[in-house]
């Protein structure tokens, strides 16, 4: 996305690794978390490796450019693993709500999925192979000039998940 020819003075991106070029300004990260509800994992089995996870019923992400495979740390280097998306969405809460009713099993970033944990909706499964936490980041249309309301709403944006990270910490 091009911020100044759609004119847009920033966007939100959440990553691992962001494009060359691209100026940014991190306003905190987020662990991915692999949830399903204690009624599918009774139904279906708890997997305990990934490459279990080809024979679950999983629901994809469909923003992601790896929709159709999940990355987790083995044995201390990162793989994919391929999955069988029964649901595929661009919508996080939607697909958490879809594992909280039994459908499947889906990957989520800590601040869709905390509540659902706490209410014990769903659970993490696979918590020893989770990668490395996931930054989130405020890309800019320029480095020259940053409008004063858009300098406010970073700071509000990075202390707002700074308190959230606190909270989650506590939470869990």
């Amino acid at each position: 996305m091009n911020l100044i020819e759609e004119g847009m003075d920033l966007s939100i991106r959440i990553a691992t690794q962001l494009a060359p070029g691209d100026i940014v300004r991190k306003l905190g990260s987020c662990r991915l978390f692999t949830v399903a509800s204690p009624d599918y994992l009774k139904q279906h089995g708890r997997p305990l490796h990934p490459s279990e996870l080809i024979n679950h019923e999983c629901l994809g992400y469909t923003l992601t450019a790896n929709g159709m495979s999940w990355g987790f740390m083995v044995e201390g280097h990162l793989e994919t693993f391929y999955i069988r998306s029964r649901i595929k969405a661009n919508n996080g809460d939607a697909l958490t709500e879809a594992a909280a009713r039994g459908l499947g099993i889906t990957r989520q970033p800590d601040f869709i999925v905390d509540d659902y944990l706490a209410t014990g909706q769903v659970e993490t499964i696979l918590d020893e192979f989770n990668a490395a936490e996931l930054g989130i980041y405020a890309i800019l249309s320029s480095n020259r000039y940053v409008p004063h309301r858009v300098r406010v709403l970073l700071d509000f944006l990075a202390n707002r998940l700074s308190e959230n990270k606190n909270e989650g910490i506590k939470k869990r």
